[in-house]
């Protein structure tokens, strides 16, 4: 796995919550043109208007605050600068509630909204799940980019990516996969949106190289 010691050789990692739209269209602005209409039609997919609250309920997320930055802050970013939201050492996770994603204690994001409409989280009500009880509900993306100490690694996942290619044109990527980290990767984005539906476990596409669990990424550097 990624050594923790590389602090020359890490990668940047952002999130934010997924809402298009909004007064001072903060998403749409700031991301690159093809993430933001592939985020915004499935946001639109996943909630369509017809399953949304009204605007004038107590609680409902309509009427509370849009993201003012593309990107969130994050307490991480205290002890390794970065121009995006943190710099990591590594990238390996599969349930956002251990990704430590501040924004979702941001209090414009206490909605009071239920399934299927836009909502905080989902609970499991099974006794036995214990810790794993809650699952993240709210939509949000995540966008990593990869430094050239990478290059011959491999990046794996569960779910859809857009990978950056030349002249900001993002490639989609699905499945369950890996893909080898390239010299000319160095310096690009690559976007995943979580969806909140998939849960199940995915195979180790290579034992000893990568592994992968619940839709999203693990990174190796070779």
């Amino acid at each position: 796995m990624l050594p923790s010691a590389l602090p020359r050789k890490t990668a940047a990692a952002e999130t934010r919550v997924k809402r298009p739209g909004g007064p001072t269209k903060t998403l749409e602005r700031e991301l690159p043109a093809e993430v933001y209409r592939h985020l915004a039609n499935e946001f639109d997919a996943q909630y369509p208007p017809a399953l949304r609250c009204r605007p004038d309920m107590d609680g409902c997320w309509l009427n509370q605050g849009f993201p003012d930055r593309a990107f969130a802050f994050s307490a991480d970013g205290i002890f390794h600068k970065s121009p995006l939201s943190r710099s990591v050492a590594g990238l390996d996770f599969s349930d956002p509630v251990w990704l430590r994603l501040g924004f979702i204690n941001e209090a414009r994001y206490n909605w009071y909204t239920a399934a299927p409409d836009v909502h905080r989280a989902d609970r499991d009500r099974r006794f036995w799940m214990g810790w794993r009880r809650w699952h993240l509900a709210m939509p949000w993306y995540e966008v990593v980019r990869l430094p050239a100490a990478y290059a011959g690694g491999e990046l794996c996942w569960r779910g859809e990516l857009l990978w950056e290619g030349e002249g900001e044109h993002f490639s989609r990527w699905t499945g369950d996969s890996c893909r080898t980290i390239e010299t000319a990767d160095a310096g690009r984005r690559i976007s995943a949106s979580p969806s909140n539906r998939t849960r199940s476990p995915c195979r180790s596409p290579r034992r000893g190289t990568c592994a992968c669990r619940n839709s999203r990424a693990r990174c190796w550097q070779s």
